[in-house]
């Protein structure tokens, strides 16, 4: 997002009052004017800004315990104190003018991968959610109130990615966020170790690194399920049983 630069009333002319910038710049960024206050003014990017003075001077808004990366943003017409506001975790509602907020109980996600671990009885579903962390659960249980809330449990985090489990370890699960940022979680004692590829790994003086994706493929051979592979401007290969994914072999 460029500079803030306000249309002024009935001319054709622009007139620059800040010069701040959206950092980082997604595609989400907008601006949202108070239909009853022309010099109230947000910014919505990763945090709110907020503008009193018609865009001269912004502060971040008070978002106590609300999400970051803001996509949305109502302010009812005929009532400026309520507002809705939709971000990556949500929608939330405040009554009076931001003070306070409340996280509104919508039980819905966006999945970017999903497994199936059929090596459990009864099998395991895991995924990568939209900026909400890798989380898996159980096809049933038990109880007869069936699966609740309290059956997931998370295994990454940041925005959920790919994830994988070996058929021949169903303890062990490896997953990743965005860029590449993979890692191997152990289900038994809760140990979750880093394995992403470095530079080094694309070969003894490749002379250049790799460049990881948004979203960056992780797959574990229908073949061979003690190898998996990762995929950035080119594929590596890992052997799980010997290495573990610590070492990478360019593929």
């Amino acid at each position: 997002m460029g500079r803030r630069v306000p249309l002024e009333r009935r001319r054709a002319t622009w007139a620059q009052v800040n010069d701040l910038q959206a950092v980082p710049h997604y595609y989400y960024d907008e601006i949202i004017l108070d239909p009853s206050d022309t010099n109230h003014v947000f910014l919505l990017f990763s945090p709110v800004l907020e503008s009193k003075d018609g865009g001269k001077t912004f502060a971040p808004d008070s978002l106590a315990r609300v999400h970051v990366d803001n996509h949305a943003m109502w302010i009812d017409p005929q009532d400026p104190d309520h507002w809705l506001l939709g971000n990556d975790g949500g929608v939330y509602l405040t009554r009076d003018r931001g003070r306070s907020w409340e996280h509104q109980q919508i039980p819905i996600g966006q999945f970017y991968t999903v497994i199936v671990d059929s090596s459990h009885t009864p099998y395991f579903l895991c995924g990568g959610l939209q900026d909400n962390g890798v989380w898996c659960g159980p096809s049933a249980t038990r109880d007869r109130t069936g699966i609740t809330d309290a059956d997931w449990f998370p295994v990454n985090g940041g925005d959920g990615m790919w994830v994988q489990m070996p058929p021949h370890d169903p303890w062990t699960v490896y997953s990743g966020w965005q860029f590449g940022n993979f890692s191997r979680l152990d289900l038994r004692t809760w140990k979750q170790d880093p394995i992403q590829p470095l530079s080094l790994d694309a070969g003894h003086d490749s002379g250049y690194e790799y460049n990881w994706g948004w979203t960056t493929p992780l797959l574990i051979s229908q073949f061979d399920s003690t190898t998996i592979y990762a995929a950035a401007t080119s594929c590596s290969s890992s052997r799980i049983a010997a290495t573990t994914g610590r070492s990478w072999a360019p593929t």
